[in-house]
């Protein structure tokens, strides 16, 4: 379900209203990128695992206020979380059996 939400731009602080869904793929890309995990960032945001595990695997849409936490513990804008697209594994394209290694 798309919904009307009010983001801060992290540059100007300007508001601005996006029509858009959280992404949690975006959550989990954040997360790895970071060297996270769901522990840390439960204990960072203050928000109960069984909780942020609903928003993980998008069984839940986080409130905004929520999204603001997960973006100061991430240091991503909250846009970042609306962004469309998945989540793709780390991989070298050019080292082929670096991946099957690393995949195994």
């Amino acid at each position: 379900m798309t919904q009307t939400r009010t983001c801060t731009c992290p540059n100007c602080g300007t508001e601005f209203v996006i029509d858009a869904t959280f992404n949690p793929d975006m959550l989990t890309l954040a997360r790895d990128i970071r060297g996270m995990t769901t522990a840390d960032v439960s204990k960072k945001t203050r928000i109960k695992m069984g909780v942020l595990d609903r928003y993980i695997n998008g069984l839940k849409e986080p409130p905004l206020d929520d999204v603001r936490k997960l973006g100061k513990a991430l240091d991503y804008p909250e846009s970042f979380f609306y962004r469309v697209g998945k989540r793709r594994p780390l991989q070298f394209p050019m080292h082929s059996a670096y991946n099957d290694w690393i995949n195994s």
